[in-house]
């Protein structure tokens, strides 16, 4: 049996029990594969290395259903930082970690209810920064410096309260720019579908942040 074509990609799909019954199936994929014609991936999944396949297109296959998001597309937007050698993904399966010749591919976990927001390009699910940068805030709340006092400021719009210092700091120090280009309307519309209040707050102190001095005296 001829192995399953992925998205219309390169990517082969091979299944160790479904082919168990096909000897020469096995014999001649082993032959292949010594005649490095395929690249694998992981257990069972194989690239076709006569073909040009997108690191995004290996991502959303290896581990499903994913969109390609977080230090990725936010790295890609100039956001933050390049990012080197890894793709970041999202997924409402297990989280995990693949690593294999073409590179790492970490996948990290969220409900269903926020699997929203990826565009489909050439069969290719990936998230637009405004997304990317929500799902980074979630998932990564416990590395953000905030406090109780803080969130209080929010709620009166004392954005220069001295609770909020630390926070800017932080921003800084993660090196945030382009900040200007992300539609705000759009990501505080959506930060609440995320169900956390204190998240909203967040996108607030990052909105004030992008127009203040500590913005401009990190760019």
């Amino acid at each position: 049996m001829t192995p399953l074509i992925v998205n219309k990609k390169n990517i082969y799909v091979t299944s160790a029990d479904q082919y168990s019954s096909r000897p020469s199936f096995d014999s001649a994929f082993s032959r292949d594969m010594s005649k490095k014609w395929f690249t694998k991936l992981r257990n069972n999944k194989y690239l076709k290395t006569d073909g040009e396949v997108s690191r995004f297109s290996i991502a959303n296959t290896l581990h499903t259903p994913s969109y390609v998001s977080l230090e990725t597309v936010l790295s890609r937007a100039s956001i933050i930082p390049e990012s080197i050698g890894v793709t970041t993904s999202v997924t409402t399966a297990y989280p995990t970690i693949v690593k294999n010749d073409i590179g790492e591919f970490v996948y990290r976990h969220v409900k269903e209810n926020l699997f929203f927001w990826y565009e489909l390009h050439e069969w290719v699910l990936v998230a637009e920064p405004e997304k990317a940068l929500l799902d980074s805030l979630y998932l990564d709340w416990n590395r953000i410096p905030t406090n109780y006092k803080m969130f209080r400021a929010v709620e009166k719009r004392d954005f220069l309260n001295a609770t909020c210092l630390p926070l800017y700091r932080w921003f800084q120090s993660e090196r945030f720019g382009n900040l200007e280009t992300l539609n705000w309307r759009k990501i505080k519309a959506y930060a609440k579908r995320f169900g956390k209040v204190k998240l909203n707050y967040l996108v607030l102190l990052l909105e004030f942040y992008k127009d203040s001095e500590w913005y401009e005296d990190y760019r």
